[in-house]
């Protein structure tokens, strides 16, 4: 299960859940559910939160789900893009540039119409004061791994020239789509 089918799970599980504590929360406070008309005893309740270490249990649960949420936030921040590069001859002003999100589009597309890769995304970003696009796709197992090849190194090549720039690199990540066995991970 990938992270982000994960996230939807969870994500739908505590939706489900809040939405089954609200409305019985609604339906308790209507009076007409027979099974939902009486009291709560809450005596058993009142004795563990007057004890001494309910502050502290308490204090360390509240810890714990501010880390698991800030985690949660960093694990879920976009990675940082290059948003605009300057192109070739725009000077030392860069009034010239290129939206980077569609430019790494277009080289996945090619990509993937070269290679017959099932599916392409492309990324471009600033890493190390160099641009790098980074386009990963998917291939058959069958492929031709000398076109593939042939043809990531044209659309790396085609990348560089419509950027104009001598400082954009471009990375290339395939994934056999037909190997969908789990392989143990060796560590």
């Amino acid at each position: 299960m990938t992270r982000s089918a994960l996230d939807r799970v969870v994500t739908a599980v505590v939706a489900l859940v809040l939405v089954a504590g609200g409305v019985t929360i609604a339906a308790w406070g209507t009076r007409r559910v027979p099974d939902l008309r009486g009291t709560i005893d809450l005596g058993r309740l009142r004795e563990t939160t007057a004890e001494t270490w309910w502050p502290w249990a308490l204090g360390a649960a509240g810890v714990l789900l501010l880390l698991l949420a800030l985690r949660g936030v960093f694990a879920h921040r976009p990675a940082p893009g290059a948003g605009r590069i300057p192109l070739a001859g725009s000077g030392p002003s860069g009034r010239l540039c290129a939206e980077t999100g569609p430019l790494a589009r277009a080289g996945a597309q090619a990509l993937a119409a070269r290679t017959g890769a099932h599916s392409a995304h492309g990324r471009l970003f600033r890493e190390r004061g160099r641009f790098t696009a980074r386009i990963r796709a998917s291939v058959g197992a069958d492929a031709d791994l000398e076109a593939v090849a042939a043809g990531c190194a044209e659309v790396s090549r085609a990348l560089r020239g419509a950027g104009g720039r001598d400082d954009l690199d471009c990375q290339v990540v395939l994934r056999l789509s037909g190997d969908r066995e789990r392989r143990p991970r060796v560590r």
